[in-house]
């Protein structure tokens, strides 16, 4: 199950909704995160099993906003959005606060606002 989520932050910033996780069919092959580009210097939705990821915007360089734990770490202790990636690691991503892409504090929120199949 994939969620749909939008970037906001008190300086005004907004952005989405952004796609996260996968679907149906591409939940075994791509896991969809949000990222920072450094170019545009948006909040975007990159798949984070893609080694050569750019943003889908202007093709710049970006960051992910979240990293794949290493640890198995049981799922039911997780309290946040969480996906097993293929390759057995979780992602965790919490709704924030992130560094705004914008202003540069760290007040950025990520809620979730719908959900995709």
């Amino acid at each position: 199950m994939g969620e749909l989520i939008t970037a906001e932050c008190p300086c005004g910033y907004r952005h989405g909704p952004l796609s996260v996780g996968a679907g149906m069919l591409n939940f075994e092959t791509e896991c969809h995160v949000p990222a920072r580009c450094d170019t545009c210097h948006d909040i975007v939705s990159a798949d984070i099993m893609d080694p050569d990821a750019t943003c889908p915007q202007c093709d710049g360089d970006i960051t992910f906003v979240v990293d794949p734990l290493d640890a198995q770490t049981p799922m039911a202790e997780i309290p946040t959005l969480d996906w097993v990636l293929p390759d057995g690691r979780i992602l965790v991503m919490d709704p924030g606060p992130y560094p705004c892409p914008r202003c540069g504090d760290v007040t950025l929120l990520l809620p979730v606002v719908g959900m995709f199949d």
